[in-house]
């Protein structure tokens, strides 16, 4: 006869097939649980890094929103800087335009002061006295004729005086 060791029955009457299932059954559970926590870990794994993806994109349109307002008001403050400075460059030409205007002028009536001692001079070399009438200086609208250029007299107008 053989003994229960023999056919591989146990002392309690489970064979060893039997202890083969049972194994088999406890490593599939434990594969399927490793598979579960693993699958809930990646599920887990996926759910955050969405949820950062998600709060990084959230962060970066509000960083470029905050950006382009800031671009936006320094470009503002550019453009009335900008705006500013033409205006100013405007005023300094016209008073350029008017100081030209005003030492052109100047430069006119010392040439018509000159003319006139001139006239003065000759006069009073040619006679010998003084006129009993000062010559009149011209009316802005006449035409000025003189012998003396018009770059000298603003030369000693400009450098001289």
């Amino acid at each position: 006869m053989c003994s229960p060791s023999d056919e591989g029955e146990s002392p309690d009457g489970i064979t060893a097939i039997d202890h083969v299932r049972r194994a088999e059954e406890i490593l599939a559970a434990s594969k399927q649980k490793k598979e579960a926590k693993l699958k809930a870990i990646s599920k887990e794994y996926t759910h955050r890094v969405e949820k950062a993806q998600a709060s990084f994109e959230k962060f970066l349109d509000a960083h470029k929103a905050r950006v382009s307002e800031a671009q936006e008001a320094q470009m503002r403050r550019l453009n009335h800087a900008l705006h500013k400075r033409q205006n100013l460059e405007i005023d300094i030409w016209k008073q350029l335009k008017a100081l030209e205007k005003s030492r052109k002028a100047l430069a006119n009536l010392l040439i018509e002061v000159c003319n006139v001692r001139l006239e003065t001079t000759a006069e009073i070399s040619t006679t010998g006295r003084v006129p009993e009438k000062a010559p009149k200086l011209r009316r802005p609208e006449e035409n000025l004729s003189t012998d003396i250029p018009h770059s000298m007299l603003l030369y000693k107008l400009c450098y001289s005086y």
